[in-house]
């Protein structure tokens, strides 16, 4: 044998092994059906849209009749921002008659979705409610139509499918149940609906005695009607509108009181309403029994007993506003509120404004400036809090 023919032998044997060791025998035409569909969701698990895409591509390819491809095709689509090619792969599922019970919930889910993700909220809700025809106690349906009523305001409707969900799942939290409800309410109050918003929040009440900032919801919105009786009595019969102005604000204060006695830590927030609302009233002699039975029934309602300590200065009652103050002197020592009642104590008293005392001012000046809040207390109510994020839904 020649030199030549044994150096073609050895190279055809050489590109043989290389072949044999770079051929993809992994290559997707030569996969089954079921290897490809779990690639396909590893892909999608792990973030890599592209080549999910590609491919489920493949096994339709392969097969033009395999739901579950055609399902997961859309999701890709929708998750790499193209909610319009996806739902027109799902909804050309819908003409299919073979779907089983199972494929039409899945197919109505990503329809939903895709719709959600168009922003068309009424066309994604009425495909979960479809999903309820067919399995009424479907959870991914129930907590869906949740969220999508929220974002139409129809917080009735929300709190509805909410409570069926937790009556399935054994989980009955009516405090969340009545802060839906107190929701609907500050819709209706926005709309100027003030009878019907105090139904909601009276509704709310009622089926948590912890929402206590129903209170406060129905004191602000006898406040607002007040306001808007004031204003006409401005226009017109002064009389009718004025005591009607009044008898709205001392309804007001009625409930801003309340929220003080069952929220101690963020009486701070209905204060400043309570002593106004008494001024306007000319019943500002009450806020001294107001604040004491405050203090009865927590002594360590800081701001209540500095704002004591002020009324007794404004009335000239300057040692028991001494006496208050050096009582929580060493409790309340971080509290800006309690040293400018101080402050002005001591300026009250005092012919001139000594060193001392501007002294004083300059370090509470400084101190103000790196604190946002005047309060003894920092704390928010966590179910006022809870509304105020859900403002952002709200039209």
């Amino acid at each position: 044998m020649s030199y030549t023919l044994i150096s073609i032998i050895i190279l055809l044997i050489i590109l043989a092994i290389f072949i044999f060791i770079n051929f993809d025998y992994s290559s997707k035409y030569k996969k089954t059906d079921k290897d490809l569909y779990y690639e396909a969701l590893d892909q999608l698990l792990i973030g890599k849209l592209k080549e999910s895409y590609s491919t489920l591509r493949a096994l339709i390819k392969n097969d033009t009749n395999n739901v579950k491809a055609y399902l997961k095709l859309g999701q890709v689509l929708r998750e790499i921002g193209k909610p319009e090619k996806a739902l027109k792969v799902h909804k050309n599922l819908l003409i299919r008659k073979d779907l089983n019970n199972y494929e039409k919930i899945e197919l109505l889910k990503n329809i939903s979705q895709d719709y959600r993700h168009l922003n068309k909220i009424d066309e994604a809700i009425t495909q979960s409610l479809d999903i309820i025809k067919l399995d009424k106690h479907n959870e991914w349906a129930l907590n869906e139509l949740v969220e999508l009523y929220k974002l139409v305001n129809d917080w009735n409707s929300s709190k509805k499918y909410l409570q069926i969900f937790q009556k399935i799942s054994g989980e009955l939290d009516s405090r969340v149940l009545g802060l839906y409800v107190a929701k609907q309410g500050q819709i209706e109050l926005k709309k100027g609906n003030f009878s019907n918003s105090r139904i909601l929040f009276e509704e709310a009440l009622n089926m948590s005695n912890d929402l206590a900032v129903c209170y406060k919801l129905i004191a602000d919105s006898y406040s607002i009607e007040s306001e808007i009786m004031y204003h006409k009595s401005e226009e017109g019969d002064v009389e009718s509108f004025l005591d009607d102005a009044k008898d709205l604000l001392s309804k007001a204060l009625k409930m801003w009181v309340k929220y003080a006695q069952h929220k101690p830590n963020q009486s701070r927030e209905v204060l400043h309403l309570i002593k106004d609302a008494l001024f306007t009233l000319d019943r500002y002699s009450e806020f001294e029994f107001i604040l004491k039975d405050l203090i009865e029934r927590d002594s360590r309602n800081f701001d209540a007993l500095i704002d004591l300590a002020d009324y007794y200065s404004s009335q000239g009652e300057n040692q028991k506003s001494i006496s208050l103050l050096d009582s929580i002197k060493d409790v309340a020592k971080d509290s800006i509120l309690a040293q400018m009642v101080r402050l002005k104590l001591k300026m009250n008293l005092s012919n001139e404004t000594s060193e001392s005392i501007k002294k004083e001012f300059n370090n509470l000046a400084d101190q103000m400036s790196k604190t946002s809040s005047l309060s003894s207390s920092n704390l928010e109510d966590e179910d006022y809090l809870w509304l105020r994020n859900n403002d952002s839904q709200d039209k």
